[in-house]
């Protein structure tokens, strides 16, 4: 990652553990709640963002449609993937010991919508998951932020990525 996307990512985290955006799922924005991708997305698109990112931002005058970002709704498009080092537009990663531990003592006090079932499977079964599919799950954004603080390999590209 460039210093940058360092400090873009770190931005992001910030806000992830601010309290001031109201989790959804589903969309990275619908009815003023946000996916922790769209909080990003929000981010790249704020006064401390790219005002080539902002310009991509769209929101439809049916408050029944999401907000759309380069005309995605459910992941990042290339460009705000970009901004942030992120190898993919859901935040796909593998999983390591460190992200099932910090998933898992979320689990030891859920939060009201998390799907303590679903990701406890997950911690289990599964090599892979994704930054959407935990917020989906209801892992709360503070745990998120935790996870994407701990670099899990494939989220970010690496410099060698980046040159290619």
């Amino acid at each position: 990652m460039t210093p940058e996307q360092e400090k873009h990512v770190e931005m992001w985290l910030a806000a992830l553990r601010s309290g001031e955006f109201r989790q959804g799922e589903g969309a990275l924005c619908y009815n003023n709640r946000y996916c922790c991708l769209g909080v990003a997305a929000e981010l790249a698109c704020g006064p401390d963002g790219s005002a080539e990112l902002a310009a991509l931002r769209y929101e439809s005058e049916e408050p029944t449609k999401p907000i759309g970002y380069d005309d995605y709704t459910e992941g990042l498009s290339e460009p705000f993937q970009d901004w942030f080092g992120l190898q993919s537009s859901s935040g796909a990663f593998r999983l390591t010991d460190e992200s099932r531990a910090l998933i898992r003592a979320a689990l030891a006090a859920p939060a009201a919508h998390t799907e303590v079932a679903a990701l406890n499977e997950l911690c289990k079964n599964n090599s892979r998951t994704s930054l959407a599919e935990l917020n989906d799950y209801g892992l709360p954004f503070p745990v998120i932020a935790d996870v994407i603080a701990a670099r899990p390999p494939e989220l970010f590209m690496d410099e060698d990525e980046e040159n290619e």
